[in-house]
């Protein structure tokens, strides 16, 4: 019921996400690839994400369309809960521990990570969820794309030192919840991650509309 693998995102469907959809212009064999000023910015994030990656600074001198297959093919990996239709890609270095179900723990075993789906009614619980949150965190840093179903709320422990980053995407029947918890000093590598995942996260009954 439960897959997770190794498959993540299509080219093209990276781009999309880090790049709203821009398409570059092919490089020749053996030049230095160059990106168009408009592909700039999304270009250098990525780079910047397969830097932090486990890969690390592999992408130096790729293309475009190199960097986006190193960072996709390997800097990520996908779960798929066949039961919710959710989908979401999540740092290669997370391991699925197979008696936890659904929880997983990065190399170090310093980060973790939880994926869950609970089905629900038609009303939305998105907008409670992020007002009690605040109450009780005032410094809760949160995004509320009530359009789009998604929420991501981030907000670090001053007493343990520790980042609760939470992602959710919201449809008619479920909602999907990725729980990420690393220790601040760790902020670096998984911060830039966080909204990556939340742009990966969909499920057939999103995509039906």
């Amino acid at each position: 019921m439960i897959r997770r693998t190794g498959r993540v995102f299509s080219v093209l469907f990276a781009l999309f996400v880090l790049w709203g959809g821009i398409t570059g212009s092919a490089e020749s064999a053996g030049e230095a690839f160059t990106p168009a000023p408009e592909e700039q910015k999304g270009y250098s994030e990525l780079s910047g994400l397969l830097e932090k990656s486990e890969l690390g600074a592999e992408g130096e001198g790729m293309t475009l369309e190199e960097i986006t297959d190193a960072f996709s093919n390997g800097a990520m990996k996908e779960y798929v809960n066949e039961e919710s239709g959710l989908s979401v890609q999540f740092p290669a270095t997370f391991e699925f521990q197979e008696e936890a179900g659904d929880f997983a723990v990065s190399e170090n075993g310093l980060a973790r990570l939880e994926i869950t789906s609970i089905q629900k009614g038609k009303e939305s619980l998105l907008k409670s969820i992020m007002q009690m949150t605040k109450e009780g965190v005032r410094d809760a840093a949160c995004d509320y794309q009530p359009e789009m179903g998604t929420l991501i709320m981030k907000r670090t422990d001053p007493e343990n030192s520790t980042v609760y980053a939470d992602l959710y995407l919201e449809t008619d029947s479920w909602l999907h919840h990725a729980a990420l918890t690393y220790p601040e000093s760790e902020a670096g590598k998984y911060d830039p991650f966080l909204s990556y995942m939340l742009h990966s996260m969909t499920s057939g009954e999103s995509e039906q509309g």
